[in-house]
């Protein structure tokens, strides 16, 4: 796949992903954030990565979202073809968690 269309595929999943979750996971009091999706070259598999808000909440959310995983690949076919099932996974993005460490670190100096 060239990388044009594994750019586009990568943002068109990470849209789906977003709307998805907004419609079909709901845990009260809780902001759960596409912050990117991961999409191996060769097309074997997908990682949506998740940023929850508040953290003590993380644990619940990547449950109920791992639980609707086949529910998402139902939605994200009927959204779009590419010809071929992608496994779905959703994760914690930890990179995020310490981007914003990092920031919080340098604004205090």
């Amino acid at each position: 796949m060239n990388a044009r269309r594994h750019e586009r595929l990568t943002s068109w999943m990470a849209q789906a992903a977003s709307e998805f979750i907004e419609r079909s996971v709901a845990i009260p009091e809780t902001l759960i954030t596409v912050t990117r999706v991961f999409v191996e070259p060769n097309l074997e598999r997908a990682t949506v990565y998740l940023s929850v808000w508040p953290e003590s909440k993380e644990a619940e959310a990547l449950k109920a979202v791992r639980a609707v995983r086949r529910d998402f690949y139902e939605y994200a076919r009927g959204k779009f073809t590419i010809g071929q099932r992608i496994p779905v996974d959703f994760a914690l993005d930890h990179g995020e968690k310490a981007r914003f460490r990092v920031e919080e670190l340098l604004k205090k100096r």
